[in-house]
This record gives structure tokens, C-alpha cells and sequence, in this order.
């Protein structure tokens, strides 16, 4: 685990509270859509590369997969993919 986590652990707090496909089993939630907030600002660094936490994207990839997955899910919800094609482009 990269040392993010032991500095952060918010990220496996996260992940060991998945339940199914969403944290609370089959139906989402605000929880699901703030932890997609979280997320979907981790997995947009690219740009961030010299911030501290920056590595955190490809960690999240491969060690949290039930986050990764529930970030791709909330993403596909038609609702949330309208939104984020619309809204306003922010470099955060």
C-alpha cells in the first residue's frame, strides 16, 4: 500500500464498507455519489502530478478495486454521466 494510505486512510475505511454494488447494497446513494466525488477527483490527477497524494490514482486502480468499480457504476448512471458531460470544466 503506498504511503498515502497510511497517512489517509479514508480511502480503506471506504473500501471495507462496500456492500454489493453500492455501500448500501443495490441502490445508490448520497454516500455512493460523495465517495464518487472523492474518487472521480483522485482519478482526474493527471494534471497534479507534483501534489502530494498525486500516485494515489493508479493505487485506487489496483489495490481498491470495489471503489474503482463503484466509481465506473455511479459514472454510468444516466443522470450522473449527463451531469458530468455539462457541467462547468474546472481544472479540479
Amino acid at each position: 500500500m503506498a504511503p498515502f494510505f497510511h497517512t489517509y486512510p479514508i480511502i480503506a475505511f471506504f473500501d471495507s464498507m462496500m456492500m454489493q454494488n453500492f455501500f448500501f447494497f443495490f441502490q445508490m446513494t448520497w454516500a455512493d455519489l460523495a465517495v464518487f466525488n472523492l474518487l472521480d477527483n483522485v482519478m482526474n490527477m493527471d494534471n497534479f502530478k507534483d501534489i502530494p497524494g498525486s500516485e494515489m490514482r493508479e493505487e485506487v486502480r489496483k489495490e481498491y478495486t470495489d471503489l474503482r468499480d463503484l466509481h465506473h457504476r455511479v459514472k454510468a448512471v444516466p443522470e450522473v454521466a449527463k451531469w458530468i458531460e455539462e457541467r462547468p470544466k474546472t481544472p479540479f
